[in-house]
Parts: structure tokens; sequence; C-alpha cells
């Protein structure tokens, strides 16, 4: 299926940064965070820097590394749709590091979601936090084929057919990636991310950890 052009070549730099608020200062100034183009990996005990922001500023910074198909925009700037469900205390850090943030010429816009499956669909990225862990299959299972990148945060997520799990793991914040998922949504995963992803399911080299 054939990719978005705006959305492709993860290995050059495609980010910009309006001058906005302290937060977003502070997600572009700290190399601790560790997610500028070509950094994937963040120290969640950084100082002054919480476990929340670290799993926001993963976010809006996957875009950098993940192809939609071209019909998942309906035009060339349309935005990226970032998208929360669950009482997962992301909102507030999300709404400020997402703000006049344009990746590959797409705004970043954040949605709540209130109830489960929705507006499906109506999102790029969907984060499912463990706190509806009991939901989440039956959430995936409604999403299934859309070109939506699930990301979540509960033990079973990536058996659950979730795309991506942030799990804490040595003091880091780290990715554990679903391959077949991936596929199931329409998504092209850059290698870069692969490259940093404690595991690896579905691959022709498969791995975990």
């Amino acid at each position: 299926m054939p990719t978005n052009p705006h959305l492709s070549g993860r290995t050059r730099a495609g980010c910009r940064f309006a001058p906005a608020s302290k937060m977003v200062r502070l997600f572009v100034a700290l190399s601790v965070l560790g997610l500028s183009c070509d950094e994937m990996l963040v120290a969640a005990d950084a100082p002054g820097v919480s476990e929340e922001q670290v799993k926001a500023a993963f976010l809006i910074s996957f875009p950098k590394y993940v192809d939609w198909p071209s019909n998942a925009f309906a035009e060339a700037d349309s935005p990226i749709v970032v998208a929360v469900y669950g009482e997962s205390g992301l909102d507030k850090d999300l709404q400020e590091m997402i703000k006049d943030k344009v990746i590959m010429g797409h705004p970043l816009v954040f949605k709540r979601v209130t109830a489960e499956g929705e507006g499906a669909g109506g999102y790029h990225i969907l984060f499912i936090d463990a706190t509806v862990a009991r939901r989440i299959p039956d959430i995936l299972e409604k999403l299934d084929g859309a070109s939506v990148l699930t990301v979540g945060d509960s033990d079973d997520f990536l058996d659950s057919g979730g795309v991506i799990r942030l799990v804490k793991r040595d003091r880091k914040i780290r990715i554990e990636v679903n391959l077949t998922a991936a596929k199931r949504a329409h998504l092209k995963l850059s290698s870069k991310l692969l490259g940093v992803a404690d595991v690896v399911l579905g691959g022709p080299h498969s791995r975990g950890g």
C-alpha cells in the first residue's frame, strides 16, 4: 500500500518546533529525553522529568518513525491526531508538548477519547492506558484494519494486538513492537525505531527480552 510522501524518509531530520511554552522548550532542549530525530531512548528518572512527560514525548515523536498510507490523510497538510483513552494523566503534558508542533508538514493535534470505540478512525495515534486494560481487546477489535498506531503500557498489550508497548525497565521507558499488528494497520515502522526496541514480534528476525 502506498505511503504518504510527507511522512517518509524517517532517517533525515523532519521536525519543526515553533517557540512555545516551557514544556515544549523542555522537550526540545533536554538531550536526556533522547527524542531528537536521531534518538528514541529516554531516561524516566531524569531530574525534573516525570514518567508521564517521557511517555507524552514518545507519542509525539513516533510520527517521525512511522509511515501511514496516503488515504489516512485528506490533504498533504492534514493534522496527525494523537488521542488518549483511559486515566493516563498524560493530557496536560501532551497538550503542552504538542502545541505548534509540525512533523513533515502535518500539525499535531490532541484528542481525548472518553468512550470505548469513540471516533474509531478519527485519529492516527491512540494511547490506551493500563487503567482500561480489560477493555483493550474490544478497543483493538473495533480498530482492526484501521490505520491507527496503537500504543499502550499494559502487560499484555502486544499479545492483545497493540502495535507499540511502553514499558519501564532499568529506570528507563523502553519500547516493544508488534510488527504483525503494524502490518494489519497498514503502517510501516522505520528501521531506526525497530533498532531501539527491546522486543520485536512478528518480523523475519523476531526477538524478545
